[in-house]
């Protein structure tokens, strides 16, 4: 027998990202007005779980639980890579996997802020 569910209350809850460094990776989506709203340590297991999220008043999902939420960063930190040379993350800016989306405005606030912090990125 078949069931079928109502596509029309999906959410799109995260999308996760490998990080070699997760304090820098994090400054970084702070920069774009996100903030740590859960963090899931794994010491057993060796790697941490950051979510990352829009949680201003006027976000839509402001003070959710995590999973009830849409658009979440998940950043992934194994232990050991931030001092492993040999590993390598997608940088964003290198093919084949190059380009970051974001709205207009976010852009053009996110390179003011770069420009002042002197931060450099592959392309604007």
């Amino acid at each position: 027998m078949a069931t079928t569910t109502d596509i029309s209350t999906y959410k799109f809850n995260h999308t996760m990202l490998r990080v070699k460094d997760p304090e820098r990776s994090i400054k970084f989506y702070e920069l774009i007005g996100m903030k740590v709203i859960y963090k899931i340590p794994n010491p057993e297991w060796k790697f941490d779980l950051y979510f990352l999220a829009y949680d201003g008043p006027k976000a839509e999902s402001a003070g959710n639980h995590w999973t009830d939420r849409e658009g979440i960063v998940e950043l992934t930190h194994n232990y050991g890579t931030e001092s492993n040379p040999e590993y390598t993350i997608n940088n964003g800016n290198d093919e084949p996997h190059r380009d970051m989306l974001l709205s207009k405005y976010l852009a053009h606030v996110l390179n003011r802020i770069m420009l002042t912090d002197s931060i450099r990125f592959g392309h604007m």
